[in-house]
């Protein structure tokens, strides 16, 4: 309570009095919560702020959002004079402040700038799915005068000629019926209304589960010259008029990228900049600014019969081989290797020499293998193409003596490569002083016990945003979030212990796991609904998998999230199985943490048992594994993993009550480090975030 007066006292004491604006379209229905948002919002938006908007689920963020980017074309339309922005960025080193200026040069030199008062209000998430919905609750604003468009990347347009080629390899009769209609948004729930034809998104609706290889659909990259991608053009030709832009994360971090090597920026310098998810927007930066490779999926594309029939034979055997020299030589290596290598004549240095020369290898024989596959421009191998040359990427920049590490998965050993960027402050900064004002919209922006000054202190060191533009509105959170569930904690002792030291190993995990899928059997048996089991891994998750196969009385129950099923697929096959009548179990990780609403909207609250179990099987400690991240860690400290886990934590929690007035909902948390005296230095804070459940069982 006294944070949220802190936040109350603070939002009325930023703008006193603004003149009254006319009322946008659609704000006359929004609750209370909402308009109090928007309101605050506005207040500090006049004055040209960064405005930090926590909106717990169940809010309406979505339509707070779009009421927001109607208010700000209103000031735009008036010739709202914003005050100038003193430098607020004192405090970074010279050298982000002149690579800022650099761009901000290339920019004016690059582009005929739109005038202030014509520059779109750009919206940007972190998802396609997530931005799909904002321009959904836009288009249910009703605003007719405004005009919008979409900025997504080309990978996420369907070829038309790639569908007819595969079609006559892999014959489907749904997708030949939605090619032959001209490939029509709505096919699936994310893009109900949408304006936009021949998105991927449909295709993998319209596929569901059958065996139609939608992966090698997009309009390929390495094909500029693909002539199916009218729909594309035309989105990227109206935006450079529209009022409002929706985008993502990603083609906002193109921005510097682009500027760096003089280019045209994919996005035009926004007017106003509305940020939702914005808690993953550095992450959302340091993974365009980086890249990977993942050894073991290498592999597995340089199989021969994953390149049938286009006369590569020998060349895809000649990647094969080095892929094999290169993986043998890296299992000399320590299991976490920081990028680029000091000079010396240990162990490590001498081992290092010997997996260099292998990558140079591997590096020259799929740039050759590469090269060989575009001249083909066989469809059904878009998706193995786009991989090899990423992967040739991420070597290159290992030979270029870029940052980054080499790490080994826990049982396996399979390596995996992470190039990246050590921070994202200039482009982030940069992002903020090219913009008149912005919004920074999420439900998880802050710890909950933070206070208001430590709050906003350690989201602007986050995000690299000038401290005293930053400003903060009231957050809240709805008491029925923590009213209707009934929380279900462990005693000390009674829940599995995560493996570690010792029991981190293939014994340690499977005990844990039978421990784990032994809860899960019983939870879901007794569950109103479906149940969501979320896991820190997708090889742990498959671990758990096996183990409640075989306990279940019915496996047809289980859905298992493997590497590449995207969670909008799992949640369709979440839905079907509950349509036949079974009380589905879901195992999911990944993006399930934060990007998935399994809720019944076509029935009433008390009639939705969709979902009503969600189980944490751990807490999500070391789930993310960007350089970025763990450069961070090792600078700053594990307070770094601990908010991060913390924030993915109470996301994921946030699964299971998504509207006002569903029944029997319970949550389970399946960690006994939740209620163990030695974790008590991080445990605290968990326990904190669950303090507001009023419901409470222990088991």
């Amino acid at each position: 309570m006294l944070v949220q007066a802190e936040l109350n006292a603070r939002a009325v004491a930023v703008a006193p009095n603004p003149e009254k604006d006319e009322t946008p379209t659609g704000a006359q229905s929004l609750w209370p919560d909402q308009a109090q948002l928007h309101d605050e919002f506005m207040s500090s938006a006049r004055h040209g702020a960064v405005v930090a908007v926590e909106a717990g689920t169940g809010t309406g963020k979505s339509r707070i959002i779009g009421t927001c980017a109607l208010s700000l074309l209103q000031l735009r339309k008036r010739g709202h004079k914003f005050p100038t922005q003193t430098n607020g960025s004192s405090n970074l080193p010279a050298f982000i402040k002149d690579r800022v200026a650099a761009w901000h040069d290339t920019e004016a030199r690059l582009q005929e700038p739109r005038k202030k008062h014509s520059r779109p209000i750009v919206i940007a998430a972190p998802t396609i799915a997530t931005m799909m919905h904002l321009v959904r609750e836009f288009l249910r604003l009703g605003d007719n005068k405004a005009t919008h468009s979409l900025l997504i990347g080309r990978q996420q347009f369907v070829s038309a000629s790639a569908v007819a080629e595969l079609l006559s390899e892999h014959p489907c009769p749904p997708v030949q019926e939605w090619l032959d209609k001209g490939m029509p948004p709505g096919q699936s729930t994310a893009t109900r209304g949408i304006p936009a034809s021949g998105l991927m998104e449909d295709l993998r609706a319209v596929c569901g589960d059958l065996d139609f290889p939608t992966k090698d659909a997009h309009l390929s990259a390495h094909h500029a010259e693909d002539e199916d991608c009218a729909e594309y053009r035309r989105l990227q030709t109206a935006a450079e008029t529209s009022d409002i832009i929706f985008t993502t994360h990603a083609m906002l971090a193109m921005r510097t990228i682009a500027l760096s090597r003089g280019n045209t920026p994919p996005i035009p310098q926004p007017y106003a900049l509305l940020i939702d998810e914005a808690h993953a927007l550095e992450e959302g930066f340091a993974s365009v600014n980086g890249a990977s490779l993942a050894m073991s999926r290498l592999g597995a594309t340089l199989k021969r019969e994953a390149w049938p029939g286009m006369g590569l034979k020998g060349k895809v055997d000649a990647c094969r081989d080095s892929w094999t020299q290169a993986y043998m030589a890296m299992q000399a290596l320590p299991d976490e290797v920081n990028l680029p290598l000091a000079p010396g004549n240990d162990r490590t240095t001498r081992s290092w020499a010997l997996v260099r020369a292998r990558l140079q290898t591997l590096r020259d024989q799929l740039a050759d293998l590469g090269t060989s596959a575009m001249k083909s421009a066989k469809a059904s191998q878009n998706a193995h193409l786009s991989f090899i040359m990423s992967s040739k990427h991420a070597i290159d920049l290992v030979l270029d003596d870029y940052t980054g590490r080499i790490e080994f998965s826990p049982t396996r050993r399979y390596p995996l490569i992470q190039m990246g960027v050590k921070s994202v402050s200039a482009s982030l900064l940069y992002t903020w002083e090219s913009t008149e004002v912005a919004g920074l919209f999420s439900g998880t922006l802050f710890a909950p016990s933070a206070s208001l000054d430590s709050a906003a202190n350690a989201l602007a060191m986050e995000l690299a945003v000038p401290r005293q533009r930053l400003q903060t509105t009231s957050r809240i959170h709805p008491s029925w979030l923590y009213t209707s569930p009934t929380l279900h904690l462990p005693k000390p002792g009674h829940a599995p212990t995560p493996p570690k030291g010792e029991s981190f190993n293939e014994d340690g995990i499977k005990e844990w796991a039978e421990q784990i899928a032994t809860h899960l059997k019983s939870i879901g048996d007794t569950a109103a609904g479906g149940t969501l089991a979320l896991c820190t891994g997708y090889e742990r998750a498959q671990i758990i998998a096996n183990a409640l196969r075989a306990q279940l009385n019915d496996p047809s129950r289980l859905i298992e999230q493997r590497t590449g099923t995207g969670v909008d697929g799992m949640a369709r096959v979440f839905r079907q199985k509950s349509q036949e009548g079974l009380k589905p179990i879901a195992i999911a990780t990944g993006g399930a943490w934060t990007g998935l609403d399994l809720s019944n909207g076509d029935v009433p609250p008390r009639e939705d048992f969709l979902l009503t179990d969600v189980v944490i099987t751990a807490l999500p400690f070391n789930t993310q594994r960007s350089y970025l991240h763990a450069e961070k860690v090792q600078r700053i400290g594990m307070q770094v993993e601990i908010n991060y886990t913390l924030r993915k934590f109470i996301q994921g929690i946030g699964r299971l009550v998504r509207r006002p007035g569903l029944q029997q909902r319970r949550l389970w948390i399946l960690d006994s480090r939740l209620e163990s005296v030695r974790t008590a230095t991080y445990s605290s804070k968990f326990l904190a975030a669950l303090s507001r459940y009023i419901k409470k069982s222990y088991f």
